[in-house]
């Protein structure tokens, strides 16, 4: 399962349906790949003003700037980088993520030397 591979790299993740039971005040560093607006003021408000926000989804990104600028959090815009700058190697990634979806395929995300 996906969870486990993400586990196994040292990182941590959570599903778009527990969004809202998530305790994000011990996180240091968000990054948002989401294109639609998930960081809410609702959900910022869980936020330590501490963390830092990266945000290289495609636009129009997904966080409330307005609510993180009247309350110092921290967002990093990157908007669309990945496909700006490594365009092959991230329609790669997604078509190897995609495959291995379809065909059961288990192949870690964190090895990168495949």
């Amino acid at each position: 399962d996906l969870r486990e591979q993400v586990e196994e790299c040292g990182w941590s993740g959570g599903l778009m349906s527990d969004i809202e039971k998530t305790s994000f005040d011990k996180y240091s560093y968000i990054f948002n790949t989401v294109p639609a607006l998930i960081f809410t003021s609702h959900l910022l408000a869980k936020f330590s003003n501490n963390v830092i926000i990266f945000d290289i989804a495609s636009l129009p990104g997904g966080v409330d700037d307005a609510y993180c600028n009247t309350h110092n959090i921290e967002v990093v815009h990157s908007l669309g980088i990945p496909g700006a700058l490594y365009p092959k190697e991230a329609g790669m990634l997604v078509a190897k993520e995609i495959y291995n979806i379809l065909y059961n395929v288990s192949d870690p995300i964190c090895d990168y030397n495949k």
